[in-house]
């Protein structure tokens, strides 16, 4: 063993050297992705009022499903304004717990959220629609499917509630939620 430490005088102090280079680059590759990494998922909240218009507009068949469309505008205080439009489907046989008849569950759903620098798309993961004519009490929640421009690669979940007027086809209501951006 001594002949090898003898032979290779400065084996030691190398291995020393690049073991402390190594460490040195780790942890500065470490610094330079960690604000990469916060900064890829900037987090906002979303506080959105919003009236707009909706209408059933068809039928699904014979089945007790029916299609509901929606459009409308909103304001946001981070986000700014917006306008909207939702597609979605309701099942009158499955009427939600505490609500009266024609009441239904929604089984699907799509949205767009459009802002002056992109769109935000959704899908409805879960719905209801409490009726008590002529009024309508809607509480949804929705995930966030995709997006354009500065909403591109964004996530985040979002729920809706909304009061609404069978006759007149008016409703209103709050969008809240998260929304994560990616720089």
């Amino acid at each position: 063993m001594q002949q090898t430490h003898t032979m290779f005088p400065g084996l030691s102090v190398w291995k020393r050297g690049h073991f402390l280079t190594f460490l040195l680059a780790v942890s500065l590759l470490m610094s330079l992705t960690a604000p990469k990494a916060a900064a890829m998922q900037a987090s906002s909240s979303f506080e959105a009022t919003f009236a707009g218009t909706f209408q059933i507009t068809e039928d699904v068949g014979n089945s007790p499903v029916f299609v509901v469309q929606e459009a409308g505008s909103g304001d946001e205080q981070t986000f700014g304004d917006f306008t909207y439009t939702t597609y979605l489907l309701q099942n009158l046989a499955r009427i939600p717990p505490g609500c009266g008849r024609s009441s239904s569950t929604g089984v699907g759903g799509s949205a767009e959220l459009s802002f002056a620098d992109g769109v935000i798309n959704l899908r409805r993961i879960s719905g209801t629609v409490c009726f008590a004519f002529p009024n309508i009490n809607v509480e949804e929640s929705w995930v966030i499917a995709s997006g354009t421009g500065n909403y591109a690669g964004a996530t985040g979940t979002l729920s809706r509630q909304l009061v609404g007027n069978v006759i007149s086809g008016v409703s209103s209501g709050m969008i809240s939620g998260t929304i994560n951006l990616v720089d």
